[in-house]
């Protein structure tokens, strides 16, 4: 009797891929090496489908920087948007919420990899009513990062992976369509998934 192999998709297994590879290869080199090894593998080998597409909107995408975990000694090239946006993480994350202090690249991102929103705000000189606005906002979602920022292009900025929205003046609507559109997206390489990694305390 011939056993006929299953159909797997591959976007059930890319995100699966991914997430063994950063969790168990220590060199970031080797890592994307695996990855993409494995990628053409399924697309070559085993049939799968297409790579799952997300959103095209709203807020600027950019290309997709390698979503591999690093050690906080090690170094990585450039983000390529300012809050980052995708790109290399550290195994810890921030719990979602409310933070009332700058929250690093590497940390943020990592969220965005499970399909989570940051929103970020510049306010050198205090804007608490601004502040108190995407506040009310980020505890309408459990899947939102609000913190400050500094030194961004302008006083507002949402992200999601590869996308990112910048603005000055507050603006309900466009914030919640940013937030309906891309949180959970399948753009992010790790939606499906809930993280297992370590968390950091929440700041007060």
């Amino acid at each position: 009797m011939i056993s006929v192999l299953p159909t797997i998709s591959y976007s059930t297994i890319q995100p699966k891929i991914v997430y063994l590879l950063s969790k168990n290869l220590m060199c970031t080199h080797l890592k994307l090496l695996s990855f993409l090894i494995l990628t053409l593998t399924c697309l070559v080998v085993l049939g799968c489908d297409s790579v799952p597409t997300g959103p095209t909107g709203p807020g600027m995408q950019y290309p997709q920087q390698p979503p591999l975990d690093i050690r906080p000694d090690e170094s990585h090239p450039p983000y390529n948007t300012k809050p980052a946006s995708s790109g290399w993480h550290y195994f810890t994350r921030p719990t979602w919420g409310i933070h009332q202090d700058f929250i690093a690249d590497e940390l943020l991102v990592h969220n965005l990899e499970h399909g989570g929103i940051g929103i970020h705000y510049d306010c050198p000189n205090g804007c608490p009513e601004l502040i108190n606005k995407l506040e009310i906002i980020t505890l309408q979602n459990d899947k939102i990062v609000m913190s400050p920022y500094p030194e961004m292009e302008t006083r507002i900025a949402l992200t999601a992976w590869t996308f990112i929205d910048r603005f000055d003046e507050f603006d309900e609507s466009r914030i919640m369509a940013f937030i309906n559109a891309h949180v959970n997206s399948p753009t992010a390489p790790m939606h499906k998934y809930d993280p297992l990694e370590k968390t950091l305390t929440q700041q007060e």
